[in-house]
């Protein structure tokens, strides 16, 4: 690897250098890039961010390489883009096509258009590619391609900016009107001497602590209708090595719902539950279902006694789910960010038994509550300090991410193309000339 020395302020070294060698790294910089996300879309093309629990490569990406989400997946969309049209990988691997030009181009680009807007972004500022690609995003031939294009352009973005926070949201019309219609209805009508953005802004910080306040609340359930869970003697004993993890009911015939194997089942029924015959889930399901649920549980034991199992109301309370979030500040999972819609997930099963208490319990997603049981992951540790997750074939999910300790410094060299004169109406014209 070659080595390269720091320039001091003091050393006598011409502009006409440093201006020349500024333009070199760049174009270096660029051809590095152009090879990184190649890498990322063969990455995601095989999937290699799914064994890690992450929901996305974009959310991998964040997580071991350190950018937010939202550029994480302009990354992920662009390097799947360069694959798809490989003369724009070829020209950022020469260091002449720029990250900035790549990302505005392909927002448009098709095979159709894709040799002229390479033509035109190698002879353009960043600037003036921005604002011919976004005029002609806002020219689309028909209502249901701008309807497409809003759908696909939705976003929101946070940043800091000193003692305020900015936000930005980008919403389709039909769901920007949702929005709208319920921020008004959180706006004070009688307040003096503030502006409607003002209100605005008040009625949204509204919005979102009634949001905060109601999003722990137990749904409200009608004692007329109960989740009865019927569970077999053998529903929750240690799997063999015949596959009995995915085991689910058999037919219809069983007398009480469940099959000759021994499987859980869970079933939505009126009245007491026991009048449906209730349908089959796997063992792992009833499981999750059981971690944290207002329902009514019964075993069926070989003499043919049913049993109560469990409380009839096993759920975590809403003070304790607060000290869970404060604790954990969203959900538990390596590398995954999510602070809203947690369930709260029983480290050691409260049929093992495992206590529902602080101790014992942790916030996860969804999608990484179902990794848990569905999945055939696990859990050790204490989820006051250390915790270990373990993948399906036992080893461990590292805590944090790749650390790199060497960086390869071999790039090409390449200088990047003049800029030309820039007429927005005629490079529209031209472009148009290749809709797809």
């Amino acid at each position: 690897m070659e080595t390269v020395a720091v320039v001091d302020l003091d050393d006598e070294v011409s502009l006409e250098w440093l201006g020349t060698e500024i333009c070199r790294r760049s174009a270096n910089m660029t051809a590095a890039e152009a090879g990184w996300l190649a890498l990322v879309a063969d990455f995601d093309r095989r999937r290699g961010w799914l064994g890690s629990g992450s929901r996305s490569c974009a959310a991998w990406l964040s997580w071991q390489t350190g950018v937010d989400l939202c550029t994480a997946h302009e990354k992920v969309r662009v390097a799947h883009a360069l694959d798809r049209l490989p003369q724009f990988a070829v020209a950022m691997q020469s260091g002449q096509l720029s990250y900035a030009k790549v990302r505005s181009i392909t927002r448009i680009a098709s095979e159709p258009n894709a040799d002229w807007l390479l033509q035109f972004a190698l002879g353009s500022t960043s600037n003036h590619v921005e604002r011919m690609v976004s005029a002609y995003r806002r020219s689309e031939v028909t209502a249901e391609d701008a309807e497409q294009r809003a759908f696909e352009d939705r976003s929101m973005r946070l940043r800091l900016d000193g003692d305020s926070v900015v936000t930005t949201l980008r919403l389709p019309v039909e769901a920007g009107s949702v929005f709208i219609e319920c921020v008004d209805r959180f706006v004070e009508d009688f307040v003096s001497g503030e502006s409607m953005v003002q209100r605005r802004a008040d009625a949204a910080f509204d919005m979102a602590i009634h949001a905060v306040a109601t999003i722990a609340d137990p749904a409200v359930i009608d004692d007329a209708h109960l989740v009865t869970l019927h569970l077999t003697p053998d529903v929750f004993d240690d799997p063999d090595d015949t596959g009995a993890r995915d085991g689910h009911v058999a037919g219809d015939g069983d007398a009480a719902g469940v099959g000759e194997e021994g499987r859980g089942c869970c079933a939505f029924a009126p009245g007491d539950g026991l009048g449906t015959a209730p349908a089959g889930v796997p063992r792992e399901s009833a499981r999750r279902i059981l971690c944290d649920a207002v329902l009514q549980g019964f075993r069926h034991t070989d003499g043919g006694d049913d049993g109560a199992l469990g409380q009839g109301r096993r759920t975590v309370s809403r003070r304790l789910k607060r000290l869970l979030r404060l604790r954990d500040h969203g959900c538990r999972f390596p590398g995954c960010q999510h602070t809203a819609w947690l369930d709260a997930h029983h480290i050691v099963h409260w049929l093992q038994p495992g206590p529902t208490i602080q101790s014992n319990l942790i916030c996860l997603c969804r999608m990484h509550h179902r990794l848990m049981h569905e999945g055939g992951w696990s859990i050790t540790g204490d989820p006051r300090g250390d915790l270990w997750f373990l993948r399906p074939d036992g080893s461990m999910q590292p805590a944090e991410p790749i650390r790199v300790d060497d960086v390869d410094g071999d790039l090409p060299d390449a200088v990047p193309t003049p800029e030309g004169d820039f007429d927005l109406e005629a490079a529209l014209r031209d472009l148009d000339a290749r809709r797809n």
